[in-house]
């Protein structure tokens, strides 16, 4: 599980247990100096943690097959444009903000669309053949340089984009 789930998940439990005591404490059934504290704790983790830890993976798995929808149906090339050779959502980054959006590969540029969920909305082109220095860095960004500014991508597929633009699309 996921850092950020079992972030959640305590989240979500540690609020159960406070609302669980105090609505017992209200009803005059529970003294945190007592052995109730014990058997709150104990109901708690049954009552709350427990299908929390099941059911938190299937909804945010749900929650991402329907963003992935919406972007699809939003982020697209349009008909004047080139036909996209790859694409794939990603995010640009962008000083300390990861634009979301779609990166798509036509036959002489790669083209960042973003939606608009984010601040800095935009679309940028980057010329084929003004691209070089194309790596992975730190086994988590896309990287190239593009007229002497450093351009960073999270994608899924990395190394098919290395590939991709380190060869001449046809």
């Amino acid at each position: 599980m996921s850092t950020k789930l079992n972030v959640t998940v305590s989240l979500i439990s540690t609020a159960g247990f406070i609302i669980l005591n105090m609505y017992l404490a209200k009803q005059g059934l529970f003294n945190p100096n007592g052995p109730e504290f014990y058997w709150t704790a104990i109901v708690s983790a049954l009552l709350i943690y427990f299908p929390a830890m099941l059911l938190l993976p299937r909804l945010i798995t749900k929650q991402h097959k329907i963003t992935a929808s919406i972007l699809e149906k939003q982020v697209s090339l349009s008909s004047e444009e080139e036909t996209a050779v790859l694409e794939e959502g990603a995010s640009h980054v962008k000083g300390i903000e990861a634009v979301g959006g779609k990166l798509f590969l036509t036959a002489d540029q790669l083209i960042f669309k973003s939606h608009k969920f984010d601040i800095q909305n935009h679309t940028e082109a980057f010329l084929l053949d003004k691209i070089y220095d194309v790596r992975i860095m730190k086994n988590r960004f896309l990287t190239f340089e593009y007229e002497g500014k450093l351009q960073k991508f999270a994608v899924i597929n990395k190394e098919q984009w290395v590939y991709a633009l380190s060869k001449p699309v046809h």
